[in-house]
Formats: structure tokens, C-alpha cells, sequence
């Protein structure tokens, strides 16, 4: 396929397109287009605010695989209201590398590693062109998996060091924007955990519904992360 490997809007549109058997909705279109720009003139996040059902999650989550294809040696990371909804998408990106036929059509030779590890603890990937002993020693210094997930409040988030994508996605709800202790806690996240562990070539990824005037979305856009 022509355009399967080139990294930019075209080449995820066609990867979107083979993936889900559908083609990219036009305003997500314009969500990528969004963050490829972001990165080229000025390498900083991407904030998008996004209605509910507009394919948000399934176009971000969909790019995350799309980034592990061309970038398998880094460590991507998604953050989100809750565990288990981090782990749920994590589980899907996971899904599209080992199940969906579309994904050897651009990246047959990017594989589970499920030696290394494959499941809620994070996701490992290997290129099968290496031997696999080579492959472990070319990601000996990443401390971090290949795809982690985690929600708001979860401690593993600590120590996490994503030089693919960092996607926050829907970090707030109804629960997290009803107190002002629990926006704080949320900002506390951003500032002290999130955006410090940002490296010069992350992809800084928000996009969620916006809930108040100090949510996540409007935190983001104003620290321009």
C-alpha cells in the first residue's frame, strides 16, 4: 500500500481506513491534521475539545497503535478517569496489533512481545526483522513498556517517561469536576506527574469533553501542553 508508511495525516488516514473498515470522519481528519501542524511548528501538545460520540477515543486510540507501528522502540502512555477505562483502551490498541488483519498490511514485521509482556501491566512490541535477543538489547535503556495505561489517581503513573504518544484522554467526568479538592488533585496530576515526564519528541495528545473552566482541557491549553 502506497501510503502505509508515510508518517503523516495521509498515512494515518489510510491506516485508519484499513483498520476499521470505514473511512476517517472528516472532523477527525482535522484532529490529525491538528497534531501533525502542533508538532511541526512548534512541537507542543495538542488540545482538543471533542463532543461526546464524535469517535474521539476510537481515532485516538487508533493513532497510538498507528505511532507503535512506525515508532515500536518508544513507550506510549494513556492516561484517563479511571483504571479501568485506561485499561479497557489500552486492551484495544492492543487488539488492533495482535488480532486486526488491516495491521499486517503496514506493519507486518511489529509483533506482541509476550515474553516482555502483554497485558494490564503494559504491552511489549518486537520487530520480527531482528533477532530477538538483538531486539531486547536495542530496548535495554527504555525502562518503560511499549503501551501502559492508567487512571487519574493511579501511582504507577509515577516515573513514567513517554517519548511516543501521551494521550489524556476524558481525564474528567462528573465526579472529578463536582469539588474543587478534586480539580486540584486533578491539577496536581498535570503539573506534577504528567507534563514534567514530557520528553522533546512526545506526542501531547489531549482531547476530552470540556466540563468546567478549570478542567483538564483548559489546564492544557493554557500551559500550552
Amino acid at each position: 500500500m502506497e501510503l502505509s508508511f508515510l508518517d503523516n495525516p495521509d498515512g494515518f488516514d489510510a491506516f485508519y481506513s484499513v483498520i476499521h473498515n470505514v473511512q476517517l470522519p472528516s472532523h477527525a481528519r482535522v484532529w490529525i491534521e491538528e497534531i501533525y501542524k502542533a508538532r511541526k511548528d512548534s512541537n507542543k501538545g495538542t488540545v482538543i475539545e471533542a463532543f461526546r460520540g464524535s469517535t474521539k477515543t476510537t481515532t485516538m486510540l487508533t493513532f497510538v497503535a498507528f505511532r507503535i507501528g512506525l515508532e515500536p522502540t518508544k513507550a506510549n502512555l494513556i492516561v484517563q478517569v479511571s483504571d479501568d477505562s485506561a485499561k479497557k483502551n489500552a486492551a484495544t490498541v492492543a487488539a488492533i496489533i495482535e488480532f486486526n488483519a488491516g495491521w499486517k498490511d503496514f506493519f507486518s514485521n511489529v509483533a506482541p512481545d509476550k515474553e516482555a509482556g502483554w497485558g494490564g501491566n503494559g504491552y511489549e512490541v518486537m520487530v520480527t526483522d531482528y533477532p530477538y535477543e538483538m531486539w531486547r538489547r536495542l530496548n535495554s535503556k527504555r525502562q518503560d513498556p511499549t503501551l501502559f495505561a492508567g487512571g487519574r489517581t493511579s501511582h504507577a503513573l509515577i516515573g513514567k517517561h513517554p517519548d511516543g504518544v501521551c494521550l489524556l484522554d476524558d481525564l474528567d467526568d462528573e465526579t472529578t469536576t463536582r469539588s474543587m479538592r478534586e480539580t486540584i488533585k486533578t491539577a496536581d496530576l498535570l503539573t506534577g506527574t504528567i507534563f514534567p515526564t514530557y520528553r522533546p519528541e512526545t506526542w501531547k495528545i489531549t482531547i476530552g469533553t470540556p466540563w468546567t473552566t478549570k478542567d483538564v482541557i483548559h489546564i492544557a491549553s493554557q500551559l500550552g501542553n
